[in-house]
Order: C-alpha cells, then sequence, then structure tokens
C-alpha cells in the first residue's frame, strides 16, 4: 500500500474524473436528495469543504479525494482505505493513508511520516454497491519532519466510488 508512483497515478486519475464528472453534470436533477459525495474535516483548525470530490476502487484501496480550489491556493485531503475493509472496523494510520497537501505553502502532510497517529472508522461499506462511509481524526507530520504537524478532527466521508 505504500507505493508513492502508483498513489500518484491514482490521484491523477481521480482528479481527471473529478473534473470531467464536474464539466459534463452542470445540471441538477429536482430528485436529488444530496446523496453526492461528501467529504469534509477542520485541518488546522479551518474547515475543508472540497469543491470537487472523487472515488475510485483501484488494486487493492479505494482512494477519496476532495479538492478546494482557489485562485491563490489549492488544497487536497485524500484517504486510502483496503477494499478488504468490513463495517464497524478502525484503522490505524499504518493501514489507512491519509494525506493533506496546500499548494500555496507548499505544505504536505502525510500518514506516512514517522510520527503521525490517527484512526479510519469505517460506518458502513458495501462493495456490491461501490458506496463507503465513515469518520477520520489524527494529527499528520510533514513529510521528513518530527516537529511541523497539523490536527485532522471531524473528518467524514460518505461516497460512491467507480472502480478500475
Amino acid at each position: 500500500m505504500k507505493n508513492r508512483n502508483r498513489k500518484l497515478l491514482v490521484l491523477s486519475t481521480a482528479f481527471a474524473l473529478a473534473l470531467s464528472i464536474g464539466v459534463t453534470s452542470c445540471k441538477k436533477d429536482k430528485d436529488d436528495n444530496g446523496a453526492a459525495s461528501q467529504l469534509s474535516a477542520t485541518v488546522g483548525g479551518t474547515a475543508f469543504q472540497p469543491k470537487f470530490v472523487a472515488a475510485i476502487g483501484y488494486s487493492d484501496e479505494i482512494i477519496i479525494s476532495g479538492w478546494q480550489l482557489a485562485a491563490n491556493d489549492t488544497t487536497y485531503l485524500d484517504l486510502a482505505i483496503p477494499d478488504t475493509v468490513t463495517v464497524n472496523s478502525v484503522l490505524d494510520f499504518d493501514d489507512a493513508d491519509v494525506d493533506y497537501y496546500a499548494a500555496k505553502g507548499s505544505m504536505n502532510y502525510t500518514s506516512w511520516a514517522s510520527k503521525s497517529h490517527g484512526t479510519v472508522s469505517i460506518t458502513s461499506f458495501d462493495k456490491t454497491s461501490k458506496k463507503i462511509s465513515g469518520k477520520f481524526s489524527g494529527v499528520l507530520y510533514q513529510w521528513g519532519s518530527t516537529t511541523d504537524s497539523v490536527v485532522v478532527k471531524d473528518g467524514q466521508f460518505n461516497t460512491s466510488y467507480q472502480t478500475f
């Protein structure tokens, strides 16, 4: 699960998928019940509410990514969860990856950093319908640092995913 090149490929694919969905689906159906992909958290005391959320099943993982786009800064948050999880399972950051990146400050906080710690809890998972939801929180450290960290709390996700 710690293969950086594969993860970058998956993230690029997810971003392209989210962008294509956003561009092609401008019309909102009247019967939309608000069940669209959701991802949110408080990161470093600031609410993270992404403009785009995409989720894909690739190889042995489900990757959920959200992008907050702005003229002066673009941030993203992503989770990589093994596709073998079960409902009510709690994964620590050794088994589920969480990454946060802010382009303006070139900050990359990751669960891969040695001092990072936290959990991802799965509240529902339907592999047949390709839907997953849960909660997450913890402390992410900047890659290569043992002092620069960011607290992630109240993280939630509720999404459908496509497989490749």
